[in-house]
């Protein structure tokens, strides 16, 4: 009987032991269910951004395409400008020409 008792006094100890590593196994197990939550969460907020920047980037993209479009008026219209004045001085260089013409002309008669 007593090594029967020795025997159960083991394995009750045994048990206590396994029920102690049962435990802590538990809360490391909430502790690494609550850790995967916090990633999860960190996922869905690094996702977001990620839908963020791309939108942006989008942004940008029209933007600079608008740019890009209203730099291309511009130089037209410049050019357009350039050609009109360089037809005006053309045209008054033309007419101040004639004019010192009959200017001489008057003066010499």
């Amino acid at each position: 009987i007593s090594a029967l008792e020795k025997t159960v006094e083991g394995k009750t100890k045994t048990l206590e032991r396994s029920e102690h590593t049962i435990d802590a196994l538990k809360e490391e197990v909430k502790s690494n269910v609550n850790e995967c939550g916090e990633l999860e969460d960190e996922i869905d907020r690094l996702k977001q951004s990620i839908k963020n920047l791309k939108d942006e980037k989008l942004q940008l993209q029209n933007t600079i395409a608008s740019n890009t479009s209203k730099s291309s008026d511009t130089v037209n219209d410049l050019k357009r400008t350039i050609s009109q004045l360089q037809q005006t001085i053309e045209s008054n260089s033309s007419t101040s020409s004639d004019a010192l013409k009959d200017l001489k002309k008057a003066n010499s008669s």
